[in-house]
């Protein structure tokens, strides 16, 4: 019974020291994928608030009151009147393309 003693009290001591190394292991990248996950939740929620943000502004831009005064400051443009609606017989006839 001496001799397997010895041999086993070694193998159940390689056998420790090898899951002390592998819980060691998993441990550390336990902690990298905490710290990893807490980036990339940071960075998610700049991207929402960078998204809120543009929500915003895009509300804002796409008001009809913006969208007037910016075409009538930038591009001259003014609101159609009524005179200037035609009917398809008042239109000139389409020219056929020349190849």
């Amino acid at each position: 019974m001496k001799r397997i003693g010895k041999p086993l009290a070694w193998a159940a001591v390689a056998g420790t020291v090898l899951i002390v190394f592998v819980l060691y292991q998993v441990k550390n990248n336990t902690r990298a994928l905490d710290r990893r996950v807490g980036q990339l939740e940071r960075r998610l929620e700049a991207v929402r608030s960078d998204v809120a943000i543009l929500e915003a502004e895009w509300s804002n831009v796409t008001q009809p009151e913006w969208i007037d005064r910016l075409s009538r400051k930038y591009l001259g443009l003014r609101p159609t009147r009524p005179r200037q609606y035609v009917t398809s017989e008042q239109l000139p006839p389409l020219r056929k393309a020349r190849r």
